[in-house]
């Protein structure tokens, strides 16, 4: 359980790094719900393949292809609304959400496990990751952070045409988090702990909110984790739920600072 429990704890760290760091720029941008569409349409690919293939967990090559797939139309449809404001983003990106919903438990309507698969969908359980599906994914986040490494400043920048190439790196690492902590966790993980980091920061492109997101998502992981194991509450909810608690405390902090500055 020991070993299980560390390979959770790694998997939550791991994520919540990764996703402050999508997490920062969604919030500047302004579309915060990005992340549910692209992970919903991340989630209806691992269900097409799970209906077509069955034991698709013996087929990770049409799972992370179909996955890949949807997220691509996805974020196709996402980049031409937002450098055309055809409608609102935000509007439209419910809209695609509530739509790849509705597929989903279209496509698993049939299924002898729907509502298994679907729970597993939204939220996984992180306690399930294996060592080797964690390596798979950290392999696949340090090849998207090289290429942000090199072109960051330029999807960073909203004045230039790099939207695109932001959306499906964002959307493939995706894949990858659905595919370990479900729908939920990986939003959360995307943008509690951003929240949090410019509460203190006041800023989104500093290294420093960074580090502030990494460590709120790792004390929520860490913290969310053994309370789940010690309590038997399922991992990925108590995680969240920490991660809310540890917001609640930081809004208050920052009240109480503030108010500390004027009097």
């Amino acid at each position: 359980m020991l070993q299980i429990t560390l390979v959770a704890i790694t998997v939550g760290i791991i994520v919540s790094v990764v996703h402050t760091y999508f997490g920062l720029y969604i919030i500047r941008r302004g579309i915060i719900f990005v992340d549910l569409a692209l992970a919903q349409a991340a989630a209806l690919g691992l269900a097409i393949s799970s209906v077509i293939f069955h034991n698709y967990t013996h087929n990770l090559f049409y799972q992370y292809g179909l996955s890949f797939l949807t997220v691509l139309i996805v974020t196709i449809l996402l980049t031409i609304a937002t450098n055309q404001n055809i409608i609102n983003t935000e509007a439209l990106i419910g809209i695609i959400y509530v739509g790849l919903i509705a597929m989903t438990f279209i496509v698993l309507s049939n299924s002898s496990a729907e509502f298994n698969e679907i729970h597993s969908l939204l939220s996984g359980d992180i306690l399930l990751v294996s060592p080797k599906q964690l390596l798979i994914t950290i392999i696949v986040y340090l090849f998207f952070g090289l290429i942000h490494l090199i072109f960051g400043k330029r999807m960073w920048d909203l004045s230039t045409n790099w939207t695109l190439l932001f959306f499906i790196t964002f959307g493939i690492t995706l894949i990858f988090s659905v595919q370990m902590v479900g729908v939920f966790l990986a939003f959360s993980y995307l943008i509690i702990p951003a929240v949090v980091a410019v509460i203190f920061t006041k800023d989104y492109l500093s290294v420093s909110s960074l580090i502030v997101g990494s460590l709120v998502g790792t004390l929520g992981t860490v913290v969310g984790t053994i309370l789940s194991v010690f309590w038997n509450f399922p991992t990925s909810p108590t995680i969240i739920i920490t991660l809310i608690t540890i917001l609640i405390l930081s809004i208050l902090a920052n009240s109480f600072i503030a108010l500390k500055r004027k009097s």
